[in-house]
């Protein structure tokens, strides 16, 4: 997590658009923050460093949900990078593989964010 933190503190000083991807046994989660971070950032969805209970060591990890993560995340690298709009910006997609099933979540961001909220 401290890793993730480090690379979003650094999108956001920079500008720069950050594409969020994981993946944890039959499970997803893919996410796009954009500048000027309207819709907020990494930290404003996980403020703090803790690792989570249920990780790679604890719940094992499938190769094929990785794959659809990973497969979203470089296409949306794609649509950025050919000027195209993100359908992702401020949206936490989850995936659940055993049942091939998508639910979104809409990230709103924390008012007192020390990363993208100028507070830092």
């Amino acid at each position: 997590m401290s890793t993730r933190q480090a690379i979003n503190r650094i999108c956001v000083k920079q500008q720069i658009p950050l594409i969020s991807g994981s993946a944890v046994g039959f499970s997803g989660q893919l996410i796009v923050f954009e500048p000027p971070f309207i819709h907020g950032c990494y930290h404003c969805l996980y403020p703090d460093n803790k690792e989570p209970q249920r990780n790679c060591q604890t719940a094992g990890i499938l190769g094929p949900v990785v794959g659809v993560i990973g497969t979203l995340q470089a296409l949306e690298a794609i649509k950025l990078l050919a000027g195209l709009p993100s359908t992702l910006s401020g949206k936490l997609r989850l995936f659940d593989g055993r049942k091939q099933n998508w639910s979104t979540l809409r990230l709103t961001p924390s008012k007192n964010c020390p990363v993208c909220r100028g507070l830092a």
